[in-house]
């Protein structure tokens, strides 16, 4: 938290692309890969993410609702801070 503090959330990308950790408090991640392309939906996600602290990983699954073929795979960022 403190590295963030004083270095990350001075920039855009501190500021716009990390997921707030539901489960630690303070700690972010930033997701690469599948995870950064993601949309973001606070009201309607459909893909939804577990935290797994013990890897430092994020994992992904559509379990909000039902997505179809076609539609945009949104995700929310996690909780305010």
């Amino acid at each position: 938290k403190d590295q963030y503090d004083a270095h990350m959330s001075q920039t855009t990308l501190g500021r716009e692309y990390l997921f707030n950790c539901p489960n630690r408090s303070g700690d972010k991640f930033l997701a690469l890969g599948v995870g950064s392309l993601f949309n973001h939906s606070s009201s309607s996600p459909n893909v939804c993410y577990r935290v797994d602290t013990s890897n430092m990983e994020i994992r992904y699954t559509t379990g909000y609702r039902s997505v179809e073929c076609g539609e945009e795979l949104c995700i929310t960022y996690g909780p305010k801070e």
